[in-house]
């Protein structure tokens, strides 16, 4: 009988082992989104191209990604065509494209393994924000939910349980029968796949691996082997099955489980809970954790700080930097792209585009370059026309006179406006024919002009006549602000004051359950309490940080379109309906064209927008927003940001993402690449020096404290909270804990 494995290895050198791609993938990424069977969505079909001579390996790692002719369709509506798709072994990516063109999509593709040709022995994993049932209705803790997250070795583990009781039980057959029975169907599917999409030579041999792996199946199905299956055998698998799993450390893999999801900001009351029993913010952090805690090659991270607060996007931000493997990133944070990707991939006009920088990096070198191109472009027009002015003088000329002369003058002057064309290269060198290969039908490539992105603006309304925000008064008032909740003894909020006058810009920032979202409930009367007064007459935009929800929890709302809801929402809050184009206090938030559309089909970030106008409904004089950029993409949030700036009421937004915050306080980004940006082009072109600076305010142990900036309260949330320890007097030191190292497919990996 072999040795039993090793349960508590606190000490061993072995690091934990990654799990197959096959279970990587599968457990974290939902096959359901990207089914192709009719009936479960939309189909997608999602292809590249595949050779049988793969000499780009020689030069480039094995575990690198480099598909050439990769095609993406959704219900016959092609999101990409004939591009390139590349992911380099450790690099850190961020995928960025406007809503709707397909990023999502193409990743789902590539964890569900629907991406055909791409590499079957990467261990993808995509971590999905939409807990599944067997995760609601779990009765585990959130640790043991990580910690059975990896079904390769929750696999193992079964195995080794039923082969020793099956050894003490004297029915090692069965058991052993079942254990290649499970394997042998694994090979199948596998050899099926692979045959679906080969052809030629490659898919006949393909054809007789599943023709062998069928046969395998039915002999395993039917009871007949070649050998018997006696002690002996039960005994070398279960030695086979020992040297497996002793590659894992499992009180390693109990550290980094227990270090991720504090991390995300469980403590021990909520690690105590079953994940059933938790609300559904913090199951979809439980989600998050297990997803960061699977071993992988590349980790696909879509909107991951959505409804994280602060701190733990801080800690995930560093976690993210800290990863030797592949990551790709889909956010509309703008800092968490500054600060994790190295390397953009840019999604438009149905091709992946590659740049080496930063966001703000790429924003400048884009703008730089279109007036480049713009320089030139208008130098070559302004040639042409003198050329052609010339021409048309010597042809004028030849016929008063008779010249030849003339004649061949306007010939050359004819060949010279053919060799017009592309001065400079894109990195700003002199452009030498000689750098065109092949026969081409001009003599210079023509200046292009980038077609540009339709910008996105937003108009907030103005605000409505008020004598208080005309005179400069405090519209909305905190006075020494102390609330309780009843049944409780601890006070959310302790002596709390704060004032809001006209073209104050606020923002609030602390973690989750500091009681931001209660002094937010609190200013626009959801709740009540002595202490809080506001101007009569004035109006409050409000914007719950539950909006989306809220929209979507009436079905009334979900039948209506946003036309009919904006009229039905005027109407409760008597205001004129009369009259109202409604259209086009959609269209100041860029959802105009969607006003006859039920608001069940709109996507997250039209539901924002609808939620903004309603807000702005009878010109409200504040407005008080709760996390607003949750569903909006960058170019919206860059949108609201200026239109906010703009505004000359009040603004009080709670928000965790630190771009907007800075943008709405008019402080610069501390990551962004400001060089050679002028303030026709910023993103904040209100912010000049003029302008009012915004006040920044942390919630902090139930208190209001006012900070310099966001940068300083920033450095405040991400500093870990100190334990209080329990000294007793002659207790020995504690031990020094060395750094632990976990192992991947890739690189050692740091905790």
């Amino acid at each position: 009988m072999p040795p039993r494995r090793n349960n508590k290895k606190s000490g061993s050198s072995k690091a934990a082992a990654p799990a197959p791609a096959s279970s990587a993938s599968t457990s974290a990424a939902s096959a359901s989104s990207t089914s192709a069977d009719a009936g479960a969505g939309p189909r997608v079909v999602a292809i590249s191209q595949v050779s049988r001579f793969h000499t780009e390996s020689i030069d480039t790692d094995p575990r690198d990604v480099l598909l050439d002719g990769v095609h993406l369709t959704v219900d016959r509506n092609d999101l990409l065509v004939d591009t390139r798709l590349v992911l380099r072994l450790g690099r850190h990516y961020a995928l960025l494209g406007r809503n709707g063109t397909g990023k999502s999509t193409l990743m789902r593709a590539i964890a569900t393994r629907t991406l055909v040709g791409f590499p079957t022995n990467l261990a993808v994993v995509m971590i999905d924000q939409h807990p599944d049932r067997a995760m609601v209705e779990s009765d585990q803790t959130p640790l043991q939910y990580l910690l059975d997250a990896d079904t390769h070795y929750a696999t193992l583990c079964a195995d080794v349980d039923a082969l020793e009781a099956a050894v003490q039980d004297g029915t090692e057959a069965e058991a052993v029968r079942a254990i290649q029975m499970r394997r042998a169907r694994k090979v199948l599917t596998e050899a099926q796949r692979i045959a679906d999409h080969r052809s030629g030579a490659r898919g006949l041999a393909a054809r007789n691996e599943l023709l062998a792996a069928e046969a395998d199946v039915d002999a395993l199905a039917q009871g007949i082997n070649e050998v018997a299956v006696d002690e002996m055998d039960a005994h070398r698998l279960l030695e086979e099955l020992y040297e497996e799993i002793n590659l894992y450390d499992e009180e390693e893999r109990r550290q980094l489980a227990d270090s991720v999801l504090r991390g995300l900001g469980f403590d021990d009351a909520r690690l105590a809970q079953r994940v059933a029993d938790l609300s559904g913010g913090w199951q979809m952090r439980a989600s998050l954790a297990r997803s960061l805690f699977l071993p992988s090659d590349i980790l696909i991270c879509d909107e991951v700080s959505n409804n994280l607060d602060l701190p733990a996007i801080i800690w995930l931000q560093q976690y993210l930097q800290s990863l030797p493997q592949t990551v790709v990133l889909i956010s509309h944070d703008r800092h968490l792209i500054e600060s994790v990707a190295q390397e953009l991939i840019v999604l438009r006009d149905k091709t992946l585009t590659y740049f080496d920088g930063t966001l703000s990096t790429y924003e400048r070198v884009q703008r730089e370059t279109q007036r480049s191109k713009l320089r030139q472009h208008g130098a070559i027009e302004k040639r042409r026309a003198q050329l052609q002015a010339q021409i048309q003088r010597n042809v004028a000329h030849a016929r008063s006179t008779g010249s030849d002369k003339a004649l061949l003058q306007a010939a050359s002057r004819a060949k010279r406006i053919e060799k017009l064309g592309m001065e400079k290269t894109a990195d700003g060198k002199r452009f030498k024919v000689s750098y065109r290969a092949g026969y081409h039908f001009d003599y210079r490539p023509p200046v292009v002009l980038d077609k540009p992105e339709p910008k996105v603006a937003f108009k907030v309304p103005v605000p409505a006549a008020h004598r208080a925000a005309d005179s400069g008064r405090v519209l909305l008032r905190v006075d020494n602000l102390t609330f309780t909740y009843p049944g409780t003894a601890a006070p959310v909020l302790r002596d709390v004051t704060l004032a809001l006058a006209p073209h104050d810009r606020v923002a609030v920032l602390g973690a989750n359950g500091a009681g931001k979202s209660t002094l937010v409930k609190l200013l626009v009367g959801t709740l009540s309490a002595p202490g809080v007064a506001r101007e009569p007459g004035v109006r409050v935009g409000y914007v719950s940080q539950a909006h989306v929800a809220e929209l979507l929890a009436d079905p009334h709302v979900q039948e209506a379109t946003p036309v009919r809801l904006l009229e039905q929402w005027a109407r409760e809050q008597g205001l004129p309906t009369a009259n109202v184009d409604w259209h086009a206090q959609l269209g100041a938030f860029g959802i105009g064209h969607v006003g006859h559309v039920p608001a069940a089909h709109l996507s997250g970030g039209q539901l924002v927008k609808l939620a903004l106008a309603r807000a702005g409904l009878g010109g409200p004089q504040v407005y008080i927003l709760d996390e607003v950029t949750n569903h909006l993409d960058l170019a919206s949030i860059e949108a609201l940001a200026r239109a906010l700036r703009a505004f000359p009421g009040a603004v009080l937004a709670v928000s965790h993402d630190q771009w907007f915050v800075r943008q709405l306080v008019g402080e610069k980004d501390d990551l962004a690449d400001h060089g050679g940006e002028d303030a026709s082009d910023s993103d904040s072109g209100e912010d000049d020096d003029g302008a009012k600076k915004g006040t920044v305010y942390l919630v902090q142990d139930g208190q209001l404290v006012r900070r310099e900036s966001v940068t300083d309260a920033v450095k405040i949330l991400s500093k870990p909270p100190k334990k209080k320890k329990k000294m007793v007097e002659g207790a020995p030191a504690e031990p020094v804990v060395k750094e632990k190292v976990r192992f991947s497919k890739t690189k050692a990996k740091k905790f």
